[in-house]
């Protein structure tokens, strides 16, 4: 038995609160500063984060800003077969960032590595 549009949205729905909660952690962030940078109650933070509010795009866009991620990160979009479309930026030991570490790969493997050696 597949699944139905309607369970694919409802999955995508259940799964951001745990992705917001997540996201905070690992800024190590508290509600209370949280919602102090984006204007949003705590009361609302906490009940997005537990599942018990479906957050709408007046709650998401500030998160987004804060966090400093796409909205679709949030979300967990589907794939849409670009990589392009999702690309993670990845820093270099000296400080430099690029696209993602797939990039850079390709970079090396491709007509950079060329260039550097002639």
């Amino acid at each position: 038995m597949g699944t139905t549009p309607d369970s694919d949205v409802t999955e995508t729905l259940d799964a951001i609160g745990p992705r917001l909660r997540a996201l905070r952690q690992a800024r190590e962030l508290t509600l209370t500063e949280v919602a102090d940078t984006t204007g949003l109650s705590i009361s609302i933070l906490s009940r997005v984060e537990t599942g018990h509010r479906q957050p709408t795009l007046d709650v998401l866009i500030p998160l987004a800003r804060t966090y400093q991620v796409a909205l679709d990160r949030l979300v967990a979009a589907p794939a849409t077969g670009d990589p392009r479309v999702h690309l993670e930026p990845y820093r270099h030991a000296r400080g430099g960032v690029v696209e993602s570490a797939q990039v850079l790969c390709r970079y090396f493997a491709g007509s950079g590595s060329r260039a550097r050696a002639s």
